[in-house]
């Protein structure tokens, strides 16, 4: 299978820009892509581990069998599974108080009183 060995960014990219591969390329698969655009997807895959691209294929496979064995709307369940793709992953949690001795930490009520 030619995906596996498609490393890099620039090994689809290379794949894509072989005329012999985008022959009888059904429509939407990765053959019938724009080398650019698959490059580029590629690069953006990469951000993240493979656990994460499994967990997230799961959670989008969930949503689809729920859009078919219930009353959901497809488009409630697209959002419910992005925002837990999405909520999954790190988090930047601001310090409000960074040390000891900053600006902040004098604002706080001495308990000494």
């Amino acid at each position: 299978m030619a995906e596996r060995k498609l490393r890099t960014p620039q090994d689809v990219n290379a794949f894509l820009n072989n005329p012999e591969n985008k022959k009888g390329a059904a429509k939407g698969s990765i053959e019938d892509m724009h080398p650019y655009r698959a490059q580029m997807i590629a690069e953006q895959a990469q951000r993240y581990t493979p656990a994460e691209m499994i967990q997230a294929v799961k959670t989008l496979r969930d949503a689809l069998w729920q859009t078919t064995s219930s009353t959901i709307k497809p488009q409630l369940a697209l959002e419910n599974a992005l925002l837990k793709i999405l909520g999954t992953g790190k988090k930047i949690i601001f310090n409000a108080f960074p040390k000891k001795n900053s600006a902040l930490s004098a604002l706080s009520v001495d308990k000494k009183h």
